[in-house]
């Protein structure tokens, strides 16, 4: 049970594959009580709320000038721009529902691991991640609670967010990299404008702990009359793995105006 924690874990999301592996050495190195494992029947989210910040989850998704007087923008500089644009763009969005699919290529074979599923996210603190292929669980995050179900064990084991300094910031990063708030994150990543249509960007870890597992993360932005939002992400390993997320049939939740 302990390395389905470990690896569900990680197939949260590009913002919890971050934070989590290295959450998952810690885990491996702590045994976790007995009272964290409760037999039960898939998740039943009814009773989860997100609204409610502290509820546990329920259990029952350069400056270059030329030589004229005019300025050409730096790369810093449009970037600047993009990132501006693209919050005012995600600024409105409070919750996002989306089926996934995600694949995995590890370095040392050259068969792709691929997995499918549901993802839903209501702000400020409600995380659910469904995996539906090839084997079933459910990552629930409420709060300051991650509760964790598989099929092949029906167990579910919760883990505190208060208890785990690294794994604190998960809302950090789910707010930042699925809502669009990313001036968040320049002060623990390096962001650079890869394109321009779609709008990609790559977001290389500035230190450890994140360095020493992430060599950089670029996500690719869809727009519509909806405005725009999270369609891919491309997470790259110091070790030669890599994981790739597509995001379909994406539903968005936004403020009245």
């Amino acid at each position: 049970m302990k390395n389905s924690f470990n690896s569900t874990l990680a197939l949260i999301s590009v913002a919890i594959l971050a934070v989590s592996t290295v959450c998952a050495e810690a885990q491996r190195k702590t045994p976790k009580p007995p009272s964290s494992v409760t037999p039960i029947s898939p998740m039943n989210e009814a009773n989860a709320s997100g609204a409610n910040a502290s509820s546990a989850v329920k259990v029952s998704g350069l400056p270059t000038n030329s030589t004229t007087k005019h300025h050409l923008p730096s790369r810093n500089e449009a970037n600047a721009s993009e990132l501006d644009e693209l919050q005012r763009d995600m600024a409105p969005i409070t919750g996002i529902e989306s089926e996934f699919t995600q694949l995995k290529k590890l370095s040392i074979f050259s068969k792709t691991l691929k997995i499918t599923g549901r993802m839903k996210i209501r702000m400020p603190r409600y995380f659910k991640w469904e995996v539906l292929t090839p084997l079933k669980s459910t990552v629930v995050a409420d709060g300051d609670t991650v509760a964790i179900w598989d099929e092949e064990t029906n167990e579910t084991v919760t883990m505190s967010l208060k208890d785990n300094p690294v794994a604190g910031g998960i809302w950090t990063q789910i707010d930042s990299f699925f809502m669009g708030r990313y001036d968040k994150l320049k002060k623990m990543y390096d962001m650079k404008l890869i394109a321009q249509s779609p709008l990609t960007l790559c977001f290389t870890p500035r230190s450890k702990p994140l360095s020493t597992v992430m060599k950089n993360v670029t996500l690719t932005f869809a727009k519509d009359k909806r405005g725009r939002y999270l369609s891919r992400v491309l997470m790259r390993e110091n070790g030669g793995d890599s994981t790739t997320i597509d995001f379909k049939n994406v539903k968005l939740h936004r403020t009245a105006k």
